[in-house]
């Protein structure tokens, strides 16, 4: 594959530049959860957590992923990390039992439909979908990275808006392209906002 030649931009006009501004707002509007959706996941974490403490009651249930980072598409997955208090790491534990364990427990929760373990992946997860809010959600065990992962991308939105916006952009662009796909080879979304991040700093750099 060759890529074709790039062709000079023409000049950056005060119209195009509104043009895009808007543009670039209206997708974060257009695809960011609205209050019921977060409220509905609000819901199942709390649910989630009452229901496992009763058999792990050092259990803690955390929100990874673009459901709490900030840049959540509507009707996004729950990504969910498994953690007890008195255990600081996973080292040790045989993490494919209690994941299998978890999948038998949540199976007898109510309104949850299509529990399954899947151990044979790198992260082994049980999948889970919330009937009544029509909500799915993979449950892992010791997800720390992706948690810290999670938290510096939160605050890379909450130092500057527009990261917010142009991290919005960055995931349909993905998305519609059909290379947001980390498990067949594409980067992940994360993976793309911290290239812009870091592109931007760049630039600001250069500037």
């Amino acid at each position: 594959e060759q890529l074709p030649p790039l062709l000079p931009l023409p000049p950056m006009t005060r119209e195009f530049l509104g043009l895009l501004d808007s543009l670039c707002r209206n997708v974060e509007q257009d695809w960011q959860p609205q209050e019921p959706e977060l409220r509905d996941r609000d819901y199942i974490m709390s649910d989630l957590n009452r229901y496992i403490k009763k058999f792990w009651p050092k259990a803690e249930l955390t929100l990874f992923g673009s459901s709490s980072n900030g840049f959540a598409f509507r009707h996004s997955d729950l990504d969910i990390s498994l953690t007890f208090r008195d255990i600081p790491t996973s080292e040790g534990l045989d993490c494919i039992k209690i994941i299998e364990e978890l999948c038998e427990r949540v199976k007898r929760m109510v309104g949850m439909r299509n529990v399954v373990a899947i151990t044979s992946a790198k992260v082994p997860i049980v999948k889970l979908f919330h009937q009544q809010l029509q909500v799915e959600a993979d449950l892992s065990l010791y997800n720390v990275l992706a948690r810290e992962n999670t938290c510096l991308l939160s605050l890379y939105a909450d130092l500057d808006p527009r990261v917010r916006t142009l991290g919005y952009m960055a995931k349909l662009f993905a998305k519609v392209c059909d290379i947001g796909d980390a498990s067949r080879g594409s980067l992940s979304s994360y993976a793309y906002i911290l290239m812009m991040k870091i592109g931007r700093a760049s630039c600001r750099e250069r500037v």
